[in-house]
């Protein structure tokens, strides 16, 4: 029972979004958000024509409302899940492994686990899993059927792991999935090769075709055992080449001292994200609308709702400072907003959490692995850092997107999408003058922000940019810091942003603090 009897409260809210099979028409799954810190212009937006006739009163006539479009925003705390939603302010799909739960598509079940790793799924046969790969489960009611183990079997739609202590359930949580996160290697069969500042990985058996990586995403070389890293290091890299025994890449973040390394006898582990990208081909294009269901109280009924039909995601921002929350705020622009009453009821389907309401977000300081603005360097070589630490970043995607109305529709009709923006902000710590001269010398710049907790993690990443800034802000007994405008462009592989999002890293790609 409430305790509001003539009011309603905000604290009781929730937003839901469901992916649309047509304009304005909601998918069956629902992904409920845990977590929402506030909302913003969430609202109709009417057109009026006034009417302005010459009346003897001297008194304004009523005008008429003659269509109207709609609009909201969220601010959420930052997380990697927000990836299923990256198609819509990316305009393209998500590259990702094999998982029981992919984005834009219908989810699996995992419908029996038994006492030998094997998981069942609801599929008739499981593709793109093979013998080695490494598969991260999560959700189980059992904690010990949930963690990361290396596939020795796949038939029938059964996926057998090499996890020890997994647990006979018949009836598994509709909560659990399992996703292919990386693969492990024979012994000795990768290599690692550095010279000068062009990094690579050899393989003798290993066919990086086959392992999900693609130009401009990011993998981590490196598990928690010793045998499964390199004696050299490990850490984060970004691809800029594949081919079946080699794979380059044009940006590294190293958790060691980078050098050659055979791997003799190492069975090195290679963590894959899910990627997306601006496409600059129109046939790898897409469009994505979506449901946005905000819930805002009880009536005598049940629960009273209101919904952005035909919803698209005209904005992204992500902001991380030393004092204050990290947080992604999601604009929609749509063509219709509804109001629902308890009678009515929600609107049909299946809500999934989009994330477990326990896992804790990325809002600290201590969540970022790393932030890097570097000049860009040649083809397969990566740029040397301009500073070692800031005080506060921010990154904006704007679509530039606007409603098409028509003179015979009340409503949105369409959505015509503008060239993207790509701007950001960063307040390093100046130390030495690299980062005015770069700025000075108008240099070519790449910014990425890695962050990661609780065995995941994400990148979010500008490769080509423009930088400028207002000068050094100097003040008595505080930091010398420069604030530096980020203006992104469509770089060399044809692209201005990306995201890589991982469902499983290993604790040796978490940040230190």
């Amino acid at each position: 029972m409430t305790v509001n009897t003539n009011t309603l409260s905000g604290s009781g809210s929730g937003i839901a979004i469901a992916e649309e099979t047509s304009q304005k028409v909601a998918g069956s799954d629902w992904f409920v958000f845990p977590r929402v810190d506030s909302y913003s212009a969430f609202k109709r937006n009417r057109n009026v024509v006034e009417d302005d006739s010459i009346l003897s009163s001297y008194q304004q006539a009523r005008g008429r409302n003659s269509g109207h479009d709609a609009e909201g925003g969220i601010i959420v705390p930052m997380q990697p899940e927000l990836m299923r939603f990256a198609p819509g302010f990316i305009f393209a799909d998500v590259s990702q492994g094999f998982s029981t739960a992919p984005y834009g598509a219908a989810q699996a079940t995992v419908d029996d686990v038994d006492g030998a790793g094997a998981y069942d799924t609801s599929l008739a046969s499981v593709s793109g899993v093979a013998a080695d790969d490494l598969i991260f489960a999560e959700g189980f009611g059992d904690a010990g059927n949930n963690g990361l183990g290396k596939v020795t079997a796949n038939a029938s739609g059964i996926v057998t792991v090499d996890t020890v202590g997994t647990t006979v359930d018949a009836s598994p949580a509709t909560t659990g999935k399992i996703s292919k996160v990386g693969v492990e290697a024979d012994a000795g069969d990768l290599g690692l090769v550095l010279s000068g500042t062009e990094l690579s990985l050899t393989s003798t058996t290993l066919d990086f075709t086959g392992i999900g990586a693609v130009v401009g995403g990011w993998i981590f070389i490196g598990g928690d055992d010793t045998a499964d890293q390199f004696s050299a290091g490990y850490g984060y890299v970004r691809v800029s080449e594949i081919s079946a025994n080699l794979l380059k890449f044009d940006e590294v973040a190293c958790g060691g001292t980078l050098a050659t390394d055979a791997g003799a006898a190492k069975t090195i582990r290679l963590f894959v994200g899910d990627f997306i990208r601006y496409e600059d081909q129109t046939a790898n294009q897409t469009s994505t609308s979506y449901n946005v269901r905000r819930l805002f109280g009880e009536d005598a009924n049940g629960m009273m709702s209101e919904y952005l039909d035909g919803a698209y995601i005209n904005s992204l921002k992500l902001s991380g400072s030393l004092d204050a929350k990290h947080t992604a705020e999601l604009s929609f622009m749509a063509l219709d907003k509804n109001t629902r009453t308890g009678a009515e009821g929600l609107k049909a389907g299946t809500e999934i959490d989009l994330y477990d309401a326990e896992r804790k977000p990325m809002v600290t300081p201590a969540d970022v692995f790393r932030l890097k603005l570097s000049i860009v360097a040649s083809e397969h070589n990566y740029g040397t850092e301009l500073f070692a630490y800031a005080s506060e970043f921010s990154l904006e995607i704007t679509n530039n997107l606007s409603v098409i109305r028509a003179i015979n529709a009340c409503d949105g009709i369409d959505v015509n999408r503008g060239v993207a923006a790509i701007t950001g902000s960063i307040t390093p710590f100046i130390k030495d003058t690299a980062m005015i001269a770069a700025l000075d010398n108008d240099d070519d710049l790449s910014f990425n922000a890695i962050l990661a907790l609780e065995n995941r993690g994400v990148v979010y990443d500008i490769p080509y940019l423009m930088g400028s800034d207002d000068g050094l802000q100097i003040a008595q007994n505080e930091p010398v810091t420069l604030q530096v405008s980020m203006s992104g462009a469509k770089n060399r592989y044809g692209y201005s942003f990306a995201m890589t999002s991982f469902r499983y890293l290993p604790d040796v790609a978490m940040p230190t603090c």
